[in-house]
């Protein structure tokens, strides 16, 4: 009756005859997330859902002919006609299957089956679920359990099960072997007291019968055991735990046990070596010092015998007053197993009162049963002192760049901006978010956009600096100029220094940026594997399949998993940790196990969650000392509920984590010998030995073998200066020998064997009677440490120097500025060593360049290298090396050949032998170049010398510019104030007095103007007559008599109206043939030609003639020379009328 009810369910929700579609509506059916399908008793298809088409590929006009049978991988076809029969029969049938798609995809299902009545025929309901992850973890659990045996088997420990009469149940190989027994079943049934003898074998049954009367386990116990295979004593460390029903009554044990002989006999050995380390070693316990190492009493200042008598005061003494309170803070709460950094710095007062920086690093142990703290002291006094002298410099560094004036940008290849610092004085206008973020093209113009991205792959491709000058409207419409400079600052990236140049006074050199050096990493140590370890055991033994282990932050009470099984990647994502105010966190911090369903939590569940398809779940706080510090969470894909005897299992691995930190740290105190010989030796970058007295090496550590290359078996026996030095005596000198002499500490700095300074140090080594046994030859390679000194030493000197010239140059006015100069090549010279330090500059429009200033280390002449002129037109080569590169380096001047070799004469002729310089130059323009040489001999010149010279060089320029500027300036004004003068003194002279005061301006023009030569030729009908002359002291006088046909040319283009200036002769047009004639006979290298007219009515010419160097005729020279011809054509006119009157 109940079978027929249930066929009729669907009839009877439907009407009398409903259909399959009525009863099935697609709609439903399709939000179903496992196969779904109608079929007919036949086996035809008649209705499924959207996933039965995703699995099968068919579409739903090939699934309407198809029978259900057609979608069954071959294999599980006979399997699935079966459970049809029965189903049809009336049983709800549940069968392992497999979907053979349409392209022939296999996917393992579970297939539920149940008959059903629809309108008035019978048919069959149908559902399918993925398999594939079950199939794989019951493969996977086959695995794991033949693993587990396999492991088993093969650990050096042994590993045995006993009954609760402590007979043999299991065991593994080395139990065995241990026992000289076959095999297994030869053990099985028998108890120690059959194979041991007799008093070894009554203890050992004693407490297992107490262990399995209480079930209070044996942990780590250590007792002298028989070698059958030997019959020597050897030593193990055995450990013992009950095993409990599901009813949690004790049926058995399983016991380990592990051989130590080994590490009791390397104890003594080990014991000697920790007493002379390096390191200072103490152990407080009650507030007094109860252990203390040569090493400390070094650091300290105190004797070993005054520390160990000092009472809780002086201990506390020791630490500095501005550390006190946080590193006995520390002491207490690491006493109290509270998290406290394991390894610090603070401040210690000697003995002699001299104040030291240590660094500690502690550990919680027990002491002769009492807890104590463990710590490793080291001298780091001088580190403190280098690292506080590099911030000092980086805090100069920054103080440059915040002072700097320019705005800054860094930028991507690509000509993304990564970063701004907008000016100085612009700070709101050139806001960084005007700039992050965006491209080179969504702020400048596209022809400047694209010229920036070509010098920026340029810059990046050469590692030069590219320098670009560009023009953009100003926010009030007016144009300003910029030159910006792309530098490589790291990898694919550009730092772009824009400088407004519409100002060149108010530039600054752009403060360079230090890179920050890590100085050392620090390794710890986890429970990361025994967390693992412990998961995989609890899904294991309570035949779950997932789950992990959260530990509990004591900071910021989060949960996090730390080690995880069985679990999709999409769940841990989402999983991974969960906040202290979480549901997830406060159902863990309740302190309780629960059991339930994934959904019966009362915890949210995310789309990854969901999609793990977990039912049954397993929440298990993990505690120690009282308070929850983690949680067991395991869980299974396939069953509803975790079994009652799982859950013993779960909670009893749980309380086995939570003391496993607690148990960690008594092996750690049981070991602790182990441990600090395995860092001594293999971690520690010391080479190590131990000697006796006749220098024969009886141990040495990883570091001394790997650096002889040579095994233990090797080393052990020969004598130690036969190994490092191949000699037949003792080194001279040596720490070790001279400990063995003198029986006290020694200590020396050598040169080793590999060519490094090494720090070595020899230890005695007495016995109990103070008789002298040995000696401990620690060795520390300190060759880095040297080197690192002398660079930063020299780092600091080659800041210090560069702040010096830039902060010289910054407060020194313009008059100043060849003052500053001096001072800077005496830096630069003494910086690298060189023997000259030289400023050359380029005059008469860059043909030439003049040594203007030099400096000579001591001992050096300078009349040998005083050539003052240099044709830039004989060394090109060298000229456009300068531009390109940036600097020009000759390490030999006597194997220059080539191109190079052009510039070998004039190098020899002043005995250099190796050359350094660099270009000063501004916008592009070459000023000249600032360089050092060596003439006693070829030289090597420091890394940092080129940097340097490039810096100075361009802090030279930007001083060089200012002074130039200034000079404009000053020549300007004062050419104001003489046109001023001279229109005042003109104007109201008598005619009689004129042509004196014009000669005697002509002068003064010429002196303010650095002029040679000057004079007035009037025009007296087809006659040119010089009225008006003046020369500069030392220049030859100017020709008296001047003829129409030396200046035929001259004379039509001032006609036209035209004025004739020529800053080298050179650049004369051939149709000026005479002029140029005129010029060289006379040594004329620059001149310049201006009418002398009123009203359009030609009186003369007033000319301008440089005979010793070029000059250079700007417009606004010109105009100002105008203005003096008009005031001189002016004078000259009225004194001809008042001549004329009289």
């Amino acid at each position: 009756m109940h079978r027929q009810a249930a066929t009729n369910d669907v009839e009877g929700a439907h009407g009398p005859h409903p259909s399959v579609e009525e009863c099935f509506p697609r709609s439903l059916i399709d939000l179903l997330p496992c196969v779904f399908a109608v079929v007919s008793r036949e086996g035809r298809l008649l209705q499924w859902n959207r996933y039965f088409q995703v699995v099968s590929e068919y579409s739903d006009e090939e699934l309407v002919s198809a029978s259900v049978l057609d979608t069954v991988a071959e294999e599980y076809r006979a399997a699935v006609e079966d459970a049809i029969g029965k189903a049809l029969a009336g049983q709800m049938i549940h069968v392992d299957s497999a979907c053979r798609s349409k392209g022939g995809r296999i996917t393992p299902m579970t297939v539920a089956c149940r008959r059903v009545t629809i309108g008035g025929q019978i048919h069959l309901v149908m559902a399918g679920w993925d398999a594939t992850r079950q199939r794989l973890t019951e493969r996977k659990l086959a695995d794991e359990r033949n693993l587990l045996s396999t492991l088993l088997d093969n650990l050096p420990d042994a590993v045995y099960v006993k009954d609760r009469d402590s007979r043999f149940v299991l065991c593994n190989r080395e139990v065995l072997r241990r026992k000289q027994i076959a095999s297994v079943e030869e053990i099985v049934g028998k108890t120690d007291a059959d194979l041991d003898p007799p008093e070894l074998a009554r203890g050992v049954l004693a407490d297992e019968q107490e262990l399995l009367r209480s079930g209070q386990a044996i942990v780590n116990k250590e007792r002298c055991v028989l070698d059958r295979a030997t019959g020597l004593p050897r030593w193990n460390l055995t450990t013992k735990v009950p095993i409990r029903n599901a009813a949690n009554e004790i049926v058995g044990l399983v016991g380990i046990g592990r051989d130590i002989t080994e590490r009791k006999q390397a104890e003594d050995a080990y014991h000697a070596i920790v007493d002379h380390s390096l390191q200072g070693l103490v152990v407080i316990q009650n507030g007094r010092l109860v252990f203390a190492n040569r090493a400390m009493a070094r650091i300290s200042g105190y004797t070993i015998d005054e520390m160990l008598s000092a009472s809780s005061g002086p201990i506390r003494e020791f630490v500095h007053p501005f550390d006190r309170e946080r590193v006995w803070a520390n002491h207490e709460a690491r006493l109290r197993g509270e998290p406290v950094p394991e390894q610090y710095e603070f401040r210690a007062v000697r003995k002699d009162g001299t104040i030291r920086w240590l660094e500690i690093m502690t550990s919680r142990i027990d002491y002769q049963g009492q807890p104590a703290i463990q710590a490793a002291c080291i001298d780091v006094t001088e580190r403190h002192r280098a690292l506080e002298a590099l911030h000092r410099s980086e805090a100069r560094n920054e103080a440059f760049l915040n002072a700097n004036p320019d705005l800054m940008f860094r930028l991507t290849r690509g000509g993304m901006f990564l970063d701004c610092k907008p000016p100085k004085e612009d700070a709101v206008s050139a806001s960084p978010a005007q700039f992050v973020g965006k491209h080179l093209d969504d702020v400048f113009p596209p022809a400047t956009s694209r010229t920036l991205m070509q010098l920026i792959q340029a810059a990046i491709e050469t590692g030069r600096v590219q320098t670009l000058e560009y023009s953009l409207p100003h926010t009030e419409g007016e144009i300003s100029d910029f030159e910006c400079r792309l530098v490589v600052c790291a990898e694919q990236e550009v730092v772009a220094i824009v400088r407004d140049i519409s100002d060149r006074r108010r530039a600054e050199r752009l403060a360079k940026l230090q890179r920050d050096m890590a100085i050392r990493l620090s390794s710890l140590s986890s429970l990361e594997e025994g967390l693992k370890y412990c998961l995989e055991a609890a899904i294991k033994d309570s035949h779950l399949d997932c789950g992990g282990i959260y530990t509990l932050d004591e900071h910021t009470g989060s949960l996090r998993l730390d080690a995880h099984l069985g679990l999709s990647a999409d769940f841990i994502a989402e999983a991974f940790t969960y906040p202290a105010n979480s549901k997830n966190t406060r159902l863990v911090l309740r302190g309780e196990p629960a059991y339930a369903t994934f959904d019966q939590l009362g915890v949210p569940i995310g789309p990854g969650q969901k999609a793990e398809g977990l039912r049954a779940v397993g929440v298990i706080p993990i505690r120690h000392e009282g308070r929850v510090v983690a949680c067991l969470q395991v869980a299974s894909h396939t069953i509803a509920a975790i079994p009652q005897w799982s859950r013993v299992i779960l909670e009893t691995i749980a309380a086995q984590i939570g003391s496993a930190i607690s148990r960690l740290k008594i092996q750690e105190a049981l070991q602790r010998a182990e441990r600090e010989k395995a860092i001594i030796l293999n971690t520690m970058p010391q080479i190590v030995t131990y000697h006796d007295v006749s220098h024969r090496i009886l141990w040495a550590n990883r570091v001394a073998r790997d650096a002889l290359k040579m095994t233990v078996d090797e080393i052990v026996g020969r004598r130690c200066y036969e190994l490092w030095e191949g000699a037949r005596v003792p080194c001279a000198g040596c720490p070790v020998d001279l400990a063995l002499r003198t029986g006290c500490s020694q200590e020396a700095e050598i040169v080793g064997y590999n060519g490094g300074t090494w720090l070595v140090r020899g230890e005695p080594v007495r016995d109990n009677a103070g008789r002298l046994v040995g000696v401990v030859e620690l060795a520390i390679d300190i060759t880095r440490r040297k080197l690192a000194e002398e660079e930063l030493r020299r780092r600091l000197q080659f800041e210090g120097l560069i702040t010096s010239i830039s902060t010289d140059f910054a407060n020194l006015s313009a008059d100043q500025i060849e003052e500053g100069v001096e001072r800077t090549l005496a830096g630069i010279g003494g910086f690298v060593r060189a023997d000259r330090c030289y400023v050359f500059l380029v005059h008469d429009g860059g043909t030439r360049m003049s040594k203007v200033r030099e400096w000579c280390a001591e001992g050096i002449d300078r009349v040998q290298g005083r050539i003052w002129d240099v044709e830039t037109r004989a060394i090109p080569w060298t000229i456009e090396r300068l531009k390109r590169d940036g600097v020009l380096h000759i390490p030999s001047v006597r194997q220059l050949h080539g191109p190079e070799e052009e510039v070998k004469p004039f190098l020899e002729s002043i005995a250099v032998k190796s050359l350094l310089c660099a270009p000063i130059m501004i916008g592009g323009e070459l000023l000249g170049i600032l360089g050092v040489s060596s003439v006693r001999e070829e030289c090597v010149w420091p890394e940092d010398a080129a940097p340097l010279l490039k810096i100075a060089a361009e802090i030279t320029a930007n001083a060089l510019e200012r002074k130039r500027a200034g000079d404009v300036l000053r020549e300007r004004l004062a050419f104001e104030t003489l046109l001023s003068e001279l229109s005042a003194a003109i104007i109201n002279l008598p005619g009689e007095e004129i042509d004196g005061q014009i000669e005697r301006w002509l002068g003064r023009i010429g002196e303010l103007l650095r002029i040679d030569r000057s004079r007035i030729v009037q025009f007296f009908g087809s006659k040119m007559v010089v009225t008006h002359s003046w020369v500069a002291p030392g220049s030859d006088p100017v020709p008296s008599e001047v003829s129409k046909d030396d200046f035929a040319w001259s004379l039509e283009q001032l006609r036209k109206g035209g004025i004739i200036a020529f800053a080298q002769v050179e650049d004369v047009p051939e149709e000026a043939a005479s002029e140029k004639e005129y010029c060289r006979r006379h040594g004329i290298k620059s001149i310049i030609i201006l009418p002398l007219e009123v009203a359009g009515s030609p009186l003369g010419v007033v000319s301008f003639a440089c005979v010793k160097s070029h000059r250079e005729w700007s417009e606004e020279l010109v105009q100002r020379l105008r203005l003096v011809g008009q005031i001189f054509a002016n004078a000259i006119l009225r004194g001809r009328a008042e001549e004329a009157l009289r």
